[in-house]
């Protein structure tokens, strides 16, 4: 489990400090199932998967104002945790690219090589290089003062699309 969280962390402590807390393990889970879900779901709903991302990323927002207040810590803003998230989803569709690869020992997610490994299918090889690049556009996009929900629905939209051809086993 710590293997896979260092990993996870990309050499970031702030972030490995936050995915040790239970509760940033069970966000991390539900963001896995929800990446999953774009290509495993058949009745998958964009704007139902973006309204998912932006409150956990308020309500992590909030409990941080909160320590921040007891600790006199600044507290991560909702645009931090969504841009985390985002990272974490990037971090997901380029494990799928990977484990379609046969290189799972590259995996970042490696607690998650038994999913990755049944999920990635050859199909779903392309597509999954696809969705991490729109991942990456959507967070760069956050430079430019985006409408969250907005941009979020966008990028599930479009990885619906990247992953429609792979989207059930």
């Amino acid at each position: 489990r710590l293997d896979a969280l260092a990993r996870v962390a990309a050499g970031r402590l702030d972030r490995a400090n936050r995915l040790l807390d239970p509760e940033s393990g069970e966000r991390r889970g539900h963001l896995i199932e929800l990446a999953r879900a774009v290509y495993l779901a058949p009745d998958f709903d964009p704007a139902t998967a973006s309204k998912r991302v932006t409150d956990l990323a308020y309500h992590r927002a909030a409990k941080a104002r909160a320590e921040a207040e007891q600790d006199t810590r600044e507290g991560e803003t909702a645009r931090d945790e969504i841009l985390e998230a985002l990272d974490l989803l990037a971090g997901w569709y380029r494990d799928l690219m990977v484990a379609v690869a046969g290189a799972g020992g590259a995996v970042l997610n490696s607690d998650r090589l038994t999913e990755l490994t049944a999920d990635g299918v050859p199909q779903r090889g392309l597509p999954a290089e696809r969705a991490a690049e729109a991942v990456r556009d959507v967070w760069r996009s956050f430079e430019f003062q985006v409408q969250p929900g907005l941009a979020l629905e966008a990028l599930f939209v479009r990885l619906r699309r990247e992953l429609r051809i792979a989207c059930f086993r």
